[in-house]
């Protein structure tokens, strides 16, 4: 009797525990009859929900303020008319409402990648901020023009004089459009805010992830091959100051600076076989942690495959002497002459890089 009463329980439960994985099975769309031999693994099919779940929801804000005013409205409309398919949507709001808090909100129910353009670096590097604490789990990207002093070549006719074009890089922003770009290659949980700089052409992205380094570690590797790769990536050997985007090679040991991260990878070797990959920080090289695998992504957005670097070179030489024809057509002889050196001397320090 007692054996009965707890095979009557058993099966109560089982088909307790049945019912409460319908849902499951129905929403990932496994048929009826693995449902009923798989309730015996209830817990192993938690984790998988609970990874579903987590993989669907890629952004989750993190705040201890909860909308308030009008802010839940703005929410919902705003929310509902993305889902819609509306291209353009306006937000009003005085300074200080809680504008920046209401698209963060919407970014979480609507669950997309998102750009942020402002119209200034200060200000993008405030909403920049102010999403990074918001999402802290997620990619949160800055990403502003790189050069703290611009001027772009030009010529004064009254004088004859040519101003050659002058720029400053800033390294620790070029840094940070680079990281941008290894995020939008490699994840979907990306919040980028820009200045109008994202509005222009960065290179082709094809190539920028088919040109990243993958290190492993038991992996073997030629010296010189990767030399040769962290060349054309734009890596610079070491020579005195050490910046990012730098590499060195000392006896079995290989140093590289990323380009993306404030680190260095220190890479051990054994004749040809990768032994171990230590993650260091870039300044105090103090040891961050021991990695099984590195992926050294490019020091420069402008990649260029060499096969169409002659064809490229081509086409700069023909239109340049269409120019020169135009130039002498009107009697403009300097001109045409300053265009000629200007060019060809382009493509020889081109060729020569």
């Amino acid at each position: 009797m007692k054996k009965e009463e707890e095979n009557s329980s058993s099966g109560r439960r089982l088909n307790r525990e049945c019912s409460q994985l319908s849902f499951l099975f129905s929403f990932l769309a496994i048929p009826r009859e693995i449902s009923i031999v798989s309730c015996e693994i209830s817990f192993f099919l938690c984790l998988i929900c609970f990874y579903f779940l987590c993989f669907l929801v890629m952004f989750q804000l993190k705040s201890a303020y909860q909308p308030a005013g009008d802010q839940p409205k703005a929410i919902a409309q705003i929310s509902e008319a993305f889902d819609q398919g509306k291209k353009k949507i306006t937000l009003l709001g005085a300074t200080g409402t809680g504008k920046t808090f209401t698209m963060a909100n919407i970014i979480q129910k609507v669950q997309q990648p998102t750009l942020v353009i402002s119209h200034n670096k200060t200000l993008a590097a405030q909403l920049a901020t102010e999403f990074k604490a918001f999402f802290p789990d997620n990619a949160v990207h800055y990403f502003v023009s790189y050069f703290d002093y611009y001027q772009p070549e030009s010529y004064l006719p009254s004088s004859g004089t040519y101003i050659e074009k002058e720029a400053t890089i800033n390294d620790e922003i070029e840094m940070y459009r680079l990281a941008t770009m290894a995020s939008l290659l490699s994840r979907k949980d990306v919040i980028v805010v820009a200045s109008a700089s994202s509005l222009y052409g960065l290179g082709q992205s094809r190539f920028f992830e088919e040109n990243c380094l993958q290190l492993y570690v038991g992996k073997k590797y030629d010296f010189n091959e990767l030399k040769r790769q962290l060349l054309h990536m734009q890596y610079k050997p070491i020579h005195g100051k050490i910046e990012k985007g730098m590499f060195e090679m000392r006896g079995d040991i290989l140093e590289i600076f990323s380009s993306t991260e404030r680190c260095l990878y220190r890479c051990f070797f054994d004749e040809e076989f990768l032994e171990r990959i230590e993650m260091r920080d870039a300044q105090s090289y103090e040891l961050k942690a021991p990695v099984q695998k590195a992926m050294i992504r490019p020091a420069t957005q402008y990649l260029q495959d060499v096969s169409d670097l002659e064809t490229i070179l081509q086409q700069m030489d023909a239109e340049k002497e269409l120019r020169i024809k135009e130039f002498e057509k009107m009697g403009m002889s300097i001109e045409a002459e300053r265009v000629k050196k200007k060019v060809e001397y382009d493509i020889r320090m081109i060729r020569e890089t």
